[in-house]
């Protein structure tokens, strides 16, 4: 087994707490990114989706309010069409 001198322990020691530092400082970095590129990517899905309900709102609406006008205009001609019967 060999022995480590003193003094080649004591310069190793700011050596690894350096390394170790600048691997903290990686990873740190490394969450950082990845943290702020999901954000990004859930706030523009979000904004695609709110876009997507918002033109099903439309649509529906446009729907219903063509629905309701033909109902109305079928409600005007029923009675007219009702009075001039033929049959026995």
């Amino acid at each position: 087994m060999t022995r480590i001198r003193p003094d080649s322990w004591q310069t190793r020691r700011p050596a690894e707490r350096e390394l170790a530092s600048a691997r903290k400082g990686v990873e740190d970095s490394i969450q950082q990114t990845i943290r702020k590129r999901l954000e990004e990517i859930s706030s523009s899905y979000d904004k695609e989706i709110g876009k997507g309900q918002d033109r099903l709102k439309k649509v529906r609406a446009k729907r219903e309010k063509a629905k309701s006008q033909g109902v109305k205009s079928g409600l005007l001609r029923k009675p007219a069409n009702f009075g001039t019967t033929t049959g026995s």
